[in-house]
């Protein structure tokens, strides 16, 4: 399905109800950036992953957040035309960039991708000895264009994390990755711990 938005800025720009939506940016003394531009409701469970991630490894952080009761899958803008300004500017001071995403399946799996083939390679073995189930992302998953906003940093290359669906649910407690349980830290699941945790290792291991 086509993406409702043709960019970013034409979401912003002309979208009916910015109550909708909302931007969580935290910044940091690091030249890693961690980011969920489908967070909150578009791609569940991507947004706290992310934040955690960028929590335990002193890295920056951004989310672009879908807020709706429902439908939030129409605010999903893909990453060739996520053109955010505050998301391209601070990209593009960032050595690593890891964005974490997700995919509808119902067995647990990350597909992995991304012009950064040594931090795929390392975050790929970590993600395995942690014991989750990783994959070559297919070449619509890939994250190699050169216009994806991931690949937008100082060296042109970062990583994409593509979580199914049953992974994500994984990452909280009951497999419940409904709003009110994701947004709260005491249903955040080991899952989602040691999954950050593997790709913590990964990044001490390129900085």
């Amino acid at each position: 399905m086509s993406d409702l938005y043709n960019s970013m800025t034409e979401l912003v720009r002309t979208h009916n109800d910015s109550n909708d939506f909302m931007f969580s940016v935290d910044y940091r003394e690091s030249s890693n950036l961690i980011t969920a531009i489908h967070g909150g409701g578009i791609e569940a469970g991507t947004s706290e992953l992310a934040q955690y991630t960028a929590e335990i490894t002193n890295s920056n952080y951004f989310s672009f957040k879908g807020l709706k009761s429902s439908d939030n899958t129409e605010l999903h803008v893909t990453s060739t035309h996520y053109d955010n300004p505050l998301l391209l500017t601070l990209n593009s001071q960032m050595n690593h960039t890891v964005s974490i995403h997700g995919y509808g399946d119902s067995e647990k799996n990350t597909y992995i991708g991304g012009s950064d083939k040594q931090l795929v390679t390392l975050i790929s073995q970590y993600l395995t000895t942690a014991g989750f189930k990783n994959t070559i992302a297919p070449s619509n998953l890939g994250g190699v264009d050169i216009d994806n906003v991931t690949n937008k940093n100082k060296r042109g290359a970062g990583v994409q994390l593509e979580l199914s669906t049953a992974q994500r649910k994984a990452l909280f407690n009951n497999n419940d990755f409904s709003r009110a349980n994701r947004e709260s830290r005491i249903n955040w699941s080991d899952d989602l711990r040691n999954y950050a945790n593997a790709i913590a290792k990964a990044l001490s291991y390129v900085n």
